[in-house]
């Protein structure tokens, strides 16, 4: 990915994971705009710990594999 592509990937979730919670707010439900706030950070943290650090994707921002596992992985891969 590009730099502006690892930019605008953080910026389009929160503004997908927000979004909602916005009219939450100017029509008066903060309870519910707060449970989805927590419930919007939770997810992200439960799918950086738990998925992020098995995902194949290394092109992807949120990616947390080790860079010596990366390298050897595709060491592995025959090129296309």
């Amino acid at each position: 990915m590009s730099r502006a592509e690892q930019i605008q990937f953080p910026v389009g979730a929160v503004a997908l994971a927000l979004y909602p919670v916005f009219f939450m707010i100017l029509s008066g439900q903060y309870l519910l705009a707060a449970i989805a706030v927590v419930s919007a950070i939770s997810w992200a943290f439960l799918l950086h710990r738990n998925v992020c650090t098995h995902c194949i994707n290394f092109a992807c921002p949120m990616n947390a594999i080790p860079k010596a596992l990366t390298d050897a992985y595709l060491s592995r891969t025959p090129a296309l």
